[in-house]
């Protein structure tokens, strides 16, 4: 390997490693490497000789900007851009946040929510495990990565301790129940004590994982992971006819609560949000609530119409004549 191509593996893989030191994800410093190294293989095949995170020009950056703009939609690419930038000023290179590049918002009607009316029907048909997933997910808001970390001990009375996404490990934050979520814990763990009853009947003593979803496993237990879940949720999108994530259901909940009229720092908050820019995006605003805001707006004014005519004839002015 070359001596420039060698320098340039090692800047990245530096840069990576501190992200495994300060506790991120695997998933999340894979993707990392990946968007690195196809950014990098791109300023190659323009024609750009000096890809060392400390040589990064404008132009390096502009380039960049340019082609992901016609490639990704505007909240992947600011994304891709603050990883991009971290990794640059790891390195003491500022050049991205110097140029402060502008990311227009995400305006598509409908991304990646189900109707209120899928929702419900979504919930009546879950079965078994797919009924708490589906539970956890649109009822209560966490994502596919705090489901699997949820133990038992975190199913508290009224409330569930949730591991969030952050550094060290991942941040707290309380969520009270669903007026459901009870019955649906209740329902999940006589299941889950029938599967401990079943694996202790092969192999007696057995350990049970701490976490609250598990599935038997060659006379032993296995907590689910992500994989699993997936499959879940697959075979109960095939049942009901239409198509759907763990992302979905997540910010169905959100757009719900929005439907809902929940103030939009109490979405933040259920949602584990450090801003409410982030929540904003989740419940997308679109065409239909532009509408809807029109006519509420006209209602308004009409009502403060039809209120001066009445003081307007009471007082007896011009118009009460």
């Amino acid at each position: 390997m070359p001596t420039k191509e060698r320098a340039l593996a090692v800047c990245v893989e530096t840069y990576l490693a501190s992200k495994v030191r300060k506790k991120q994800a695997e998933m999340t410093v894979k993707n990392y490497r990946l968007l690195i190294g196809k950014a990098n293989r791109r300023l190659v095949e323009v024609g750009f000789k000096d890809l060392h995170p400390k040589g990064w020009t404008e132009e390096h950056v502009q380039y960049l900007y340019n082609r992901m703009m016609k490639e990704v939609g505007p909240k992947q690419i600011s994304r891709k851009f603050a990883v991009l930038n971290n990794y640059l000023e790891s390195y003491g290179n500022p050049i991205i946040k110097k140029q402060d590049l502008e990311f227009p918002a995400d305006t598509r009607m409908r991304v990646d929510w189900l109707t209120p009316e899928q929702a419900v029907r979504l919930i009546d048909a879950a079965r078994g495990i797919e009924k708490v997933v589906v539970h956890l997910e649109l009822c209560m808001g966490l994502r596919r990565v705090e489901i699997l970390r949820l133990r038992v001990q975190d199913v508290r009375l009224g409330y569930l301790e949730v591991l969030g996404k952050g550094r060290l490990g991942g941040k707290w934050r309380t969520n009270p129940f669903h007026p459901d979520t009870m019955k649906v814990m209740e329902e999940w763990r006589r299941e889950r004590d029938v599967i401990i009853q079943e694996a202790r009947r092969k192999c007696p003593g057995v350990p049970v994982p701490d976490q609250l979803l598990i599935h038997g496993s060659q006379g032993g237990f296995k907590a689910y992971q992500r994989s699993g879940i997936d499959r879940i949720l697959g075979a109960l999108s095939r049942r009901v006819g239409f198509k759907f994530t763990n992302h979905t259901l997540r910010r169905t909940f959100g757009r719900m609560l929005w439907l809902a009229r929940v103030p939009i720092e109490t979405i933040r908050d259920l949602l584990g949000h450090e801003d409410t820019k982030t929540t904003l995006l989740y419940i997308g605003v679109n065409i239909d609530d532009k509408s809807s805001a029109m006519n509420q707006l006209a209602d308004y004014t009409n009502a403060v119409k039809t209120a001066d005519l009445e003081e307007a004839r009471k007082s007896g002015g011009h118009w009460g004549i």
